[in-house]
């Protein structure tokens, strides 16, 4: 049930909040080091898979299972 919980918590709160806080700080970063247009939003886009990723795996490993 935790796939479900996931996907539900990505498309509410991801799509208003969590994708466009970790793009301000991967595209803040990557203007550091001087990269810009698609890779950039690749860059971003595997931040957001990592961190989608780590939730999941963080849930398992505590056995936290949520039945919707």
């Amino acid at each position: 049930m935790n796939s479900i919980f996931i996907y539900l918590f990505f498309e509410i709160v991801g799509s208003r909040w969590f994708n466009e806080y970790v793009g301000a700080i991967t595209n803040g970063v990557m203007q550091w080091i001087n990269v810009t247009g698609h890779l950039a939003m690749i860059i971003t886009s595997l931040c957001i898979f990592a961190l989608e990723w780590g939730l999941c795996y963080f849930l398992y490993k505590n056995k936290i299972f949520f039945k919707l």
